[in-house]
């Protein structure tokens, strides 16, 4: 079977609430509707409010287990197929989900010989998947992306999703706390980069609940794009409440406000990540 895999994106902030697994689920799900691609959502985040719930995961006790199993156990991915309702998304979205159990993992981590190099091991191993799409195969070969939400900490867990990605987006709230700390961030990718993952690129930072009318949003945008050029992607996503709406439905934002303007912001923001990749 032919390689498919074009990138690993890790979606990284070492802060909480700025928008990580919104980014990861609509854009997992805009990449879908762009252009049918096949598309696998690794959820390392411990929060309860994560995309493995947006993905519709209740802590089920299913055959793979969670992320946290397949790191403690160095075992293959646990890949689900994501249907919600009468959401299936056309058989291409797929979920390695999370639990509350990852907050324990750091000492699992610290006793490998090579703790930065955990997850890298996980992907090289083969992944169940339904019959009907080809059953076990490599991960290269079942997916076009792979989404890594990572936990809003510089930590161990976040620097293995790094050392396996081929690049990262951070999503930035034009705010002064998020906007500022996005710098060390960038100086984290840039050490993994040069010790452990030479393939990592910054693919972008993606400024998020962008609220044009306030002087303070437009003042740190300017600042934003002052500050690191041509690394800022050109799409923004508006602050909508349809967007909290839809999370508390489980549905994307394109299922639930097709017509919304953030839905349009996220189909441009996957056709950015298209356009922009390079083999």
């Amino acid at each position: 079977m032919a390689e498919r895999l074009k990138e690993v994106l890790a979606i990284v902030n070492d802060k909480g609430g700025v928008g990580k697994s919104t980014t990861a689920h609509n854009l997992a799900c805009g990449l879908i509707r762009e252009n049918g691609s096949r598309v696998l959502i690794v959820d390392l985040d411990a929060q309860v409010a994560n995309v493995s719930l947006l993905c519709g995961w209740r802590d089920r006790t299913d055959k793979h287990g969670t992320m946290y199993e397949a790191l403690v156990n160095k075992t293959a991915l646990p890949v689900y197929q994501v249907k919600i309702g009468e959401q299936d998304y056309q058989g291409n979205l797929y979920l390695a989900p999370s639990s509350e159990d990852m907050l324990n993992i750091e000492p699992f981590l610290l006793r490998e010989l090579n703790p930065l190099k955990v997850l890298t091991k996980i992907f090289s191993l083969p992944v169940a998947m339904p019959e009907d799409q080809g059953g076990e195969q490599s991960v290269i070969e079942a997916f076009d992306y792979i989404i890594i939400d990572c936990p809003p900490a510089m930590n161990l867990v976040t620097k293995n999703a790094m050392a396996v990605a081929t690049g990262i987006i951070i999503p930035m709230q034009l705010e002064a706390l998020p906007t500022f700390g996005s710098s060390s961030v960038i100086k984290w990718a840039e050490d993994v980069k040069a010790e452990i993952n030479p393939e990592l690129e910054l693919r972008g930072l993606l400024k998020v609940m962008v609220d044009k009318r306030t002087k303070a949003s437009s003042e740190f945008s300017k600042h934003v794009d002052s500050e690191y050029g041509d690394y800022v992607f050109k799409t923004e996503i508006p602050r909508r409440t349809k967007i909290v709406e839809a999370q508390a439905m489980m549905q994307d934002i394109f299922t639930y406000a097709p017509e919304c303007d953030a839905a349009q912001s996220y189909a441009a923001f996957a056709k950015e990540i298209i356009d922009t990749y390079s083999e």
